[in-house]
């Protein structure tokens, strides 16, 4: 169902609701009048009483349960789409344009979990961004950056060159606060630290991709397809449960990491949602 700003407002006013969660939608209040006969000629409205899709829609936009914002990222297409999900009285996929929307009832199969490739693994924001820049260097003449071996002074240099924090950390580590600063002398430990909790393996001076690892590395190194997914829990409320969940796809495998303290850019690696 496509309903223009106009006849929002007016859907919205039929029901003395508040449409607070659509800015664009506004304006249009000076325009309710056209809005109504507008949705009288369609036959959504009749005498003063909205059609029950239409009235379901605006209940659920008005007290939203959970609101998710899912941006795409098709790497072998070059496409970046976004769509958004809101759950309340009915569950709606929504397309928001400059001065309509788009509405249709979904499921929220966008929070299927996806199949883990290992086992959980728990690293905080420093760890990510050296495991972030170890998959994306591009030192080595190999398919995907970052499975040959490579020595600590590889991992500083990209630092000490401001090569820190790569785009894919940035947008993991989103939470309202900056991401952790990783400095050159915190390199060695925070590598030793990933050995210890099997991303990576030490072959005395070098480093490499650990076994159990590589096909989450290959995945979040190389990947077909990222979902960012942005999900709040009781927006109205004023504690909101907020949470950015990142599906990294390469074939048929899929890694989830979902971010337990953005603010400290905590996240899991491969495990459940």
């Amino acid at each position: 169902m496509k309903l223009t700003n106009e006849e929002l407002a007016a859907a919205f006013a039929a029901l003395d609701e508040n449409p607070w969660l659509l800015p664009s939608v506004w304006g249009s209040f000076r325009r309710v009048r056209e809005g109504t006969e507008s949705l009288s000629s369609r036959g959504l409205i009749r005498e003063g009483e909205l059609e029950e899709e239409v009235a379901s829609l605006i209940r659920t936009l008005s007290k939203p349960k959970l609101m998710a914002d899912v941006f795409t990222i098709d790497f072998e297409g070059g496409i970046m789409s976004r769509e958004s999900y809101v759950a309340g009285e009915g569950t709606f996929l929504l397309r928001i344009g400059d001065e309509f929307i788009w509405a249709e009832r979904s499921e929220l199969s966008l929070l299927d979990r996806p199949t883990s490739v290992m086992r959980p693994i728990l690293l905080d924001g420093k760890e990510l961004m050296v495991l972030f820049l170890i998959l994306t260097m591009d030192i080595y003449s190999y398919d995907v950056p970052g499975l040959a071996p490579f020595t600590a002074d590889d991992v500083q240099k990209r630092v000490e060159a401001g090569s820190h924090i790569p785009l894919n950390a940035q947008i993991i580590l989103i939470g309202g606060k900056r991401a952790p600063k990783l400095r050159v002398k915190d390199v060695k430990k925070v590598l030793r630290s990933l050995v210890e909790k099997g991303v990576l393996v030490s072959h005395g001076n070098t480093l490499s991709i650990s076994e159990e690892f590589l096909p989450a590395a290959l995945a979040l190194g190389s990947p077909d397809r990222v979902r960012i997914i942005s999900i709040t829990a009781d927006p109205e409320s004023d504690d909101p449960d907020l949470r950015t969940i990142a599906i990294y796809e390469l074939g048929s495998s899929s890694v989830a990491m979902d971010v337990l303290d953005g603010g400290k850019g905590i996240v899991v690696i491969g495990g459940p949602l």
